[in-house]
Formats: C-alpha cells, structure tokens, sequence
C-alpha cells in the first residue's frame, strides 16, 4: 500500500489518473515515485475513460519493467 497527496486544478479530473498512477507504481516498485499528469477529452465517453485507463495501466508495466530490469 502506499499513501497518496494529490494537487490538481480546480474542475479537472487529472488527480484520478496521477493518484492511480502513483498508488501502482509506488507499491510494485517500493519506492517514493512523483506522476505529473495532463489529461483532456472533451465529454469522454465512458469507453473512452476505460481506454485512458487501460493506456495508463500499460505505461505504468512498462515503467515498472524498465526499472526493475534496471536494477537487476
């Protein structure tokens, strides 16, 4: 687990994807990490969200592959 502090800007929803972000990477890799996300979709669609997130989920393997290889 880990504990998450988020600051985003007012009316926006980019702290959902940075706190997610930071949660995963944080626990698999057992480190302190910092995410800076940007998102924009005008009137998303709930597919297009899932799709967000599973891109995000992706990013996130890769960066936790990269690391980890890194330090073998």
């Amino acid at each position: 687990s880990a504990t998450v502090s988020v600051l985003c800007a007012f009316e926006h929803k980019d702290d959902e994807v940075a706190r997610w972000a930071a949660r995963y990477l944080a626990t698999e890799l057992d480190c302190r990490v910092s995410v800076a996300a940007g998102v924009h979709i005008d009137e998303a669609a709930a597919e297009e969200l899932q799709i967000l997130m599973d891109n995000s989920r992706e990013v996130c393997d890769k960066i936790i592959a990269a690391v980890k290889e890194a330090n073998r």
